[in-house]
């Protein structure tokens, strides 16, 4: 459900949806636990070449879910 979660936890999950790369690792660390225990994001290496022992916040397949619930944000969504 949507409304079970934060404003600032939808602001994370729309942060990751706008980095389809990899958010940085050190972007809401005070909320991104919360979601992994959700199962909405999760860490992994960042899928750049370039950045490849750097770790990035991704969406998990209910993470994009959910973010479709929720929208990103944009105008029009």
């Amino acid at each position: 459900m949507v409304s079970d979660l934060t404003a600032r936890q939808i602001a994370a999950i729309r942060a990751c949806g706008a980095h389809p790369g990899g958010l940085r690792i050190s972007a809401y660390p005070g909320t991104m636990p919360g979601l992994v225990a959700l199962g909405l994001v999760e860490p992994r290496p960042k899928a750049l070449p370039s950045e490849r022992r750097l770790m990035g916040w991704f969406l998990t397949p209910a993470g994009k879910e959910r973010l479709r619930l929720v929208g990103t944000g944009e105008p029009g969504d």
